[in-house]
């Protein structure tokens, strides 16, 4: 598929248009980092933040402090504490540049998936989602950091399936090996990049091409090479390389203080029994649905929004499908063309779609196996979710610009109003949950002027 290409704006325009966003993102990640770290539900944050400054004062992970979890969230914030000092500040600058991330990583995925000029929309769904109050997003806890982590994994992998540039599969192997540094559980966006390239490459070989990525369209079957030359399998070891980087590195670091031992038996070994004494299950969601079921109301409208495009998407595959087994065998030069052009109208389902979908149920899955389950949990769903919100407008643009789109048919405005209006009653809920932080505020600073100084 061709890539939509966006509209040329005048220097002006814009320079407003990211100032604008600039402001907007500002706002939405001071709004958060004023509230989150004032959360009932602090405990994690602090032991991280300890944990950060006892690393940073030359203390051996699993060996001089020890943690269930992988050693990324502590080197994090001891690389806090050695830029700014002890106290507050330290988390406000690692979460904060997490969310900065975030947000852009999103809004760089949704335009390279979606039409270009949905990049505003794109930006606000950023700004309320992966701000929710509600779910401790930016708070300084694993989800915090393996979100960006997997939003930039997925970009390496769509460019690269879009271009077939091997520096962005490179790209999103790297940060696809840093989201487990974070946390165990921080594979969902591998995963779904890996499901997505083996499906393209049984499409592509079967000869189902025209729907399959560029790069995989050339890589996908046995007899078809790259135009480098790569085979089938190069992208497999690409990827695989390059998301094994980092862990790599990280246990020759451990391995260098003694420490790999004990790593394993803390992240490996001791989650096995903490997963066996809890009610996680692998099969039985039961539990993990019922309590999920009560935190996720403020989430409706966007899963309304996510089952329309899902909607959308089926009946474009339909459609796509039945005219294909309709065509006939003998075709004139014009109608032949006008059938490319139909085959490749910016309106088909993009890939990405796909990739959103298998990363959102697989977040959501490991959310409900995992032991201790918290609505924090669910903060790795955010990022896919709003994604496929975005979804049905791209689909309704028919491969026209928002503003050509508008000009066309006013009452798309509406629709975007709609679109707005959900977003806005998420936010609500988010500044409602911060209510109750910023409530908390005069309780915690209470409590820090009676302990002891340092």
């Amino acid at each position: 598929m061709k890539p939509l290409q966006p509209e040329r704006l005048s220097p002006l325009i814009a320079g407003v248009a990211i100032a604008v966003a600039c402001v907007l993102a500002g706002s939405a990640i001071t709004f958060n980092q004023s509230a989150v770290h004032w959360r009932e539900n602090i405990n994690d944050s602090h032991y991280y933040a300890y944990c950060g400054w006892r690393v940073a004062e030359g203390a051996r992970p699993y060996l001089d402090v020890w943690n269930n979890k992988p050693p990324g969230t502590w080197w994090l914030n001891g690389l806090g504490y050695r830029l700014c000092g002890p106290g507050r500040q330290r988390e406000l600058l690692i979460c904060s540049a997490a969310l900065a991330v975030s947000i852009l990583g999103f809004i760089a995925v949704a335009r390279t998936a979606y039409h270009p000029s949905l990049w505003p929309l794109a930006l606000i769904t950023a700004c309320v989602l992966l701000t929710q109050v509600r779910f401790e997003c930016g708070g300084n806890r694993t989800e915090t950091f393996v979100v960006p982590c997997e939003i930039l994994a997925v970009l390496g992998y769509l460019r690269w399936a879009r271009s077939a540039r091997w520096g962005w599969l490179i790209f999103g192997g790297l940060f696809a090996g840093a989201a487990p540094l974070f946390k165990q559980s921080g594979f969902a966006a591998a995963g779904a990049c890996a499901l997505h390239l083996l499906w393209s490459q049984i499409m592509a070989h079967v000869g189902c091409a025209p729907d399959a990525p560029r790069a995989s369209r050339m890589a996908g079957g046995a007899s078809r090479t790259h135009p480098t030359g790569a085979r089938w399998w190069v992208p497999w070891i690409v990827g695989g390389v390059s998301a094994a980087t980092l862990p790599l590195l990280t246990a020759l670091i451990l391995a260098s203080q003694g420490a790999l031992g004990e790593a394993y038996f803390a992240v490996s070994k001791f989650n096995k029994a903490y997963f066996a004494v809890s009610d996680a299950t692998w099969l039985n969601l039961r539990g993990p649905l019922a309590l999920y079921a009560r935190v996720v109301p403020p989430l409706y409208g966007v899963l309304a929004l996510a089952g329309v495009g899902a909607v959308l998407a089926g009946s474009s595959a339909i459609r796509r499908r039945l005219s294909r087994s309709r065509r006939p065998t003998c075709q004139s030069e014009p109608e032949a063309q006008a059938r490319a052009v139909d085959a490749t109208s910016s309106n088909r389902t993009p890939s990405g779609v796909v990739v959103f979908w298998l990363w959102l149920l697989a977040a959501f899955y490991l959310a409900c196996v995992g032991p201790g389950r918290q609505p924090y949990h669910l903060a790795t769903t955010l990022a896919p979710l709003g994604l496929l919100a975005l979804y049905p407008l791209h689909w309704l643009l028919r491969g026209n610009s928002l503003a050509q789109r508008i000009a066309a048919h006013p009452s798309f405005a509406g629709i975007i109003a709609v679109y707005v209006y959900v977003l806005c009653a998420l936010g609500a809920d988010s500044v409602v949950a911060a209510q109750g932080c910023w409530a908390s505020k005069p309780h915690w600073y209470a409590l820090q002027r009676r302990q002891p100084a340092a």
